[in-house]
């Protein structure tokens, strides 16, 4: 079997963005296969990893290239001639094309100009990506009704002659967008769909796990005829469907069935992909498998985990994470998962609060003190949180001086209610330990927060603990005179100043 890493030029450097490979295979197919890269495809020069399994299939193929990552829009022109006189001058019988994700949009979207006789499409769908080259969204109806108005390549401006075979997950809402827009581009007799459904994106993969790629999918591409496959057949013999299918039932309350399906054969032994473990980890996660869910979490290979993590927008793994590892096994993965994509301010948060409410400290502490952020900096919220953990822990001196720090960077502008209440609680703590310069420090540090009127009696509370009642006395008078109406308050004020050693006079 030929590797990638043999195959580390093309046969033949047709432009930039189209390189020829020879078969890999005894038996050379008379057809040539236009190999589209998904998303974006920079490197050129050797072959890409997908582009493969067709190699060995016996197809001379051309793997095009999309630097621009745009869908292949921009492809030139120029580019695209030479390649078609490239393909007529090997003497083909047939031009066929195939790609996943966007680049089965860009092989539809080239049809016309490459001459493609037929198109196998894996889940076509567009992405649209910013001036830097980063994602932006999946695009939907109104993206593509616009691409259509647009001069250039559009879906309705694909080939009306080529015939195009559609495999596809219709629960995949993109997915289903792009194929629901396509199908009214194109005579309805040149278009053939074959519905995965529960796999996700990656459709290609349930064929791998059917054992229907390449030899099945091959068959269906030279003949143009879906019925080679079996769509119930495959969906049985894929651990990515029939997961996916136990995640539907789950979610759907139909726990007996996820359960009994996701106990198969077909589903137990280590997960392979992204899908796989975002459907178990849901199925377990609804089934209220605690157990075997903990040992998915340890089991699970970093690859994939961090795969998941960096595309996923939501904390299916985290949350399961800090709930059933320890804290060391949880800091461990926490760790390593994060490393592709940081921690949002308020997910560090959230997910802090439920460590903490967990009892796990450790994993509360790391949450909060900015390691998983971009940028390394908690926000007001964690930093109070923070402090307020420290002082459970017994971290006295950790608590007041890291808000000292952050009133300081702030410039003394955010609300400080919880504030004061870590100063007056640390106060206590210094005082009755002995530690009066550190006592003092609290409450120098409470009397430099901002005033709101409680701000003036939290401050009066503790001038009076520390004996200094005449500015105690200030202070709840300010306080009276920011909030003049205020019931709850009036009374407050009076029951501290009955505790005064001197009665008010």
């Amino acid at each position: 079997m030929t590797s990638i890493d043999q195959i580390a030029a093309p046969d033949a450097m047709i432009s930039p963005r189209f390189e020829f490979f020879r078969a890999r295979s005894e038996t050379v197919s008379r057809n040539l296969l236009f190999f589209f890269h998904h998303f974006k495809a920079e490197r050129t020069g050797a072959l890409f990893g997908s582009a493969m399994p067709w190699l060995k299939a016996g197809y001379d193929l051309i793997q095009v290239l999309c630097p621009e990552g745009d869908g292949y829009r921009s492809t030139p022109p120029d580019e695209i001639r030479a390649a078609v006189a490239f393909a007529a001058a090997g003497g083909y019988a047939a031009c066929f094309a195939t790609g996943m994700s966007m680049g089965a949009f860009g092989a539809i979207l080239l049809s016309d100009e490459l001459c493609i006789d037929r198109v196998l499409a894996f889940a076509p769908r567009l992405v649209l990506i910013s001036d830097t080259g980063s994602w932006v969204k999946n695009a939907d109806a109104d993206d593509l009704a616009t691409l259509d108005r647009q001069p250039g390549r559009s879906l309705s401006r694909a080939s009306q002659t080529a015939r195009f075979i559609v495999i596809l997950d219709p629960t995949e809402a993109e997915d289903a967008t792009t194929l629901g827009h396509f199908s009214g581009c194109v005579p309805k007799w040149n278009l053939s769909v074959f519905p995965i459904r529960h796999v996700g994106h990656e459709v290609r993969t349930a064929l791998v796990e059917a054992g229907a790629f390449p030899r099945e999918v091959v068959s269906v591409l030279e003949q143009g005829d879906i019925s080679k496959l079996d769509r119930k057949a495959v969906r049985r013999e894929s651990k990515s469907a029939m997961l996916g299918l136990a995640r539907t039932l789950a979610m759907n309350g139909r726990l007996q069935c996820a359960a009994r399906i996701n106990d198969s054969d077909n589903c137990k032994g280590p997960v392979t992909t992204t899908r796989q473990s975002a459907d178990q980890v849901s199925v377990l996660l609804a089934l209220g498998s605690d157990v075997a869910l903990r040992e998915l979490l340890i089991a699970c290979p970093d690859a994939i985990a961090r795969r998941l993590f960096s595309d996923s927008n939501d904390d299916i793994l985290l949350g399961p994470c800090i709930r059933l590892l320890d804290d060391e096994q949880a800091l461990e993965k926490l760790l390593l998962w994060t490393g592709s994509r940081p921690l949002g301010a308020w997910e560090t948060y959230r997910l802090s609060q439920l460590a903490r409410s967990l009892g796990k400290r450790q994993t509360a502490l790391a949450l909060l003190d900015g390691r998983f952020l971009e940028d390394g900096r908690p926000d007001f919220q964690s930093s109070v949180a923070l402090a307020e953990l420290r002082v459970d822990l017994g971290h006295w001196q950790a608590a007041v001086d890291g808000l000292d720090q952050r009133i300081i960077e702030d410039g003394c502008t955010k609300p400080v209610w919880r504030v004061v209440q870590i100063f007056r609680k640390s106060h206590a703590h210094f005082r009755d330990t002995g530690n009066a310069p550190a006592a003092l420090r609290a409450i120098s540090l409470a009397i430099r927060s901002k005033d709101d009127g409680w701000q003036n009696y939290q401050r009066a509370i503790l001038y009076a603990a520390a004996g200094r009642q005449d500015e105690a006395r200030k202070d709840l008078a300010a306080g009276a005179r920011l909030l003049p109406d205020d019931l709850a308050y009036q009374k407050a004020a009076q029951a501290l100043v009955a505790t005064f050693a001197v009665p008010d006079a």
